[in-house]
C-alpha cells in the first residue's frame, strides 16, 4: 500500500534508447533519479519507457536534455508530454470481491468540521513521504515525526484526500493477477474523440493507464493482458470498441519490469528496495 499525489505537476512518459547490452545499467542510471515513477525494459525500439512526475518543466527538462544525456550508455531519449490523464492505474481493479464485499470498505471520512482547511507544506511533505513508504503508517507514528496531535495528522490526510492531492493505492504483483502481460501502445487518435474515449476505455478492462500526450502521437495506454497473443488481438478489440478511431502507431511489449511507483522490482514484480520517501511536492 503506497500514498501518493494524485497528480503531478509535470508528467511525462519517457522513451530510452541504449548503446548495445546497457539497457541494465541504463536502467540503473533511471532508477537513480527521483522522477522517475515507473520503469519497464520492452521489446521493439526503444530498450526502456519510464513515467516521470516532476515538479516544473525545467525540473523535467534538466533530466530528460541534461543528466541522462550525459551517459554514455543512453543513446537517445524521446519525450511524450502528458497534458491529461484520463486513466490511471489507481482505479484499476482486480474485480474479484463482490457487491457486499465492495459496500462493507468503508469510504473515505470528510474532513470534520473544525479541521484546518488547508495543510501546511512541511506537514503534507511529512505525510507523503511516511504513507509513501507504507501506506499503513499510523498517525501516531506519523504525528511523532511531525512533532503534531495525531488529530492533526488525521484532519490532514482527510483534508489531503478528499482535495483529490493524496490517494492511498495497493498494489500487487502482476504474475498474482492473471494478467502477467504488459505492454504500451501509442495511439493517433482524432483530437475531438480524445475525451469521448474516456468512458470506452473504462469498460476495457486491459487497459490500466490512458494519456493524453503532446508529441507525433497523442494517446499512449498500457495494458494487461492475459497472455501473449492477445497484445495484437487487443489492437482488434480496441478497434471494435471505439469504432475504428485510433490507429495503433506503435506498440511495445514489456520484457521485464524495472520501477514501480519509485520501488526497484525483481524478474517478478515483487518490490525488492523501497526508496525513503519521494522528492519534494511543495508544488502539488
Amino acid at each position: 500500500m503506497t500514498g501518493v499525489p494524485r497528480r503531478y505537476p509535470v508528467s511525462a512518459i519517457v522513451e530510452v534508447e541504449c548503446a548495445p547490452g546497457s539497457a541494465g545499467v541504463a536502467g540503473e542510471v533511471l532508477e537513480a533519479e527521483a522522477e522517475v515513477l515507473t520503469l519497464d525494459y520492452t521489446a521493439g525500439r526503444r530498450d526502456i519507457i519510464a513515467a516521470v512526475g516532476t515538479s516544473d518543466m525545467h525540473a523535467l527538462s534538466a533530466l530528460t536534455l541534461d543528466r541522462l544525456h550525459q551517459r554514455d550508455v543512453i543513446t537517445r531519449v524521446r519525450t511524450h508530454l502528458v497534458t491529461e490523464y484520463l486513466l490511471q492505474g489507481d482505479s484499476w481493479r482486480l474485480d474479484i470481491l463482490t457487491d457486499a464485499e465492495i459496500r462493507s470498505i468503508p469510504v473515505a471520512r470528510a474532513p470534520r468540521a473544525r479541521a484546518a482547511r488547508s495543510v501546511s507544506d512541511t506537514l503534507a511533505q511529512i505525510l507523503f513521504e511516511e504513507l509513501y513508504h507504507d501506506g499503513r503508517a499510523s498517525t501516531g507514528h506519523i504525528a511523532e515525526r511531525a512533532g503534531v496531535s495525531t488529530q492533526t495528522v488525521a484532519d490532514a490526510i482527510s483534508t489531503l484526500r478528499h482535495s483529490g492531492r493524496l490517494i492511498l493505492r495497493t498494489d500487487v504483483a502482476r504474475v498474482y493477477t492473471g494478467w502477467p502481460v504488459s505492454a504500451w501502445y501509442f495511439l493517433q487518435v482524432p483530437a475531438s474523440a480524445i475525451h469521448l474515449l474516456t468512458q470506452r476505455l473504462g469498460e476495457m478492462h486491459e487497459v490500466r493507464l490512458a494519456a493524453a500526450i503532446s508529441s507525433e502521437y497523442n494517446l499512449a495506454m498500457a495494458v494487461w493482458l492475459r497472455d501473449l497473443p492477445d497484445v495484437n488481438r487487443f489492437e482488434t478489440l480496441l478497434e471494435k470498441a471505439i469504432g475504428g478511431a485510433a490507429v495503433v502507431r506503435d506498440r511495445a511489449v514489456v520484457i521485464r519490469p524495472g520501477t514501480h511507483l519509485g520501488r526497484s522490482l525483481d524478474n517478478s514484480g515483487f518490490a525488492t528496495k523501497i526508496p525513503p520517501g519521494p522528492h519534494r511536492f511543495d508544488s502539488m
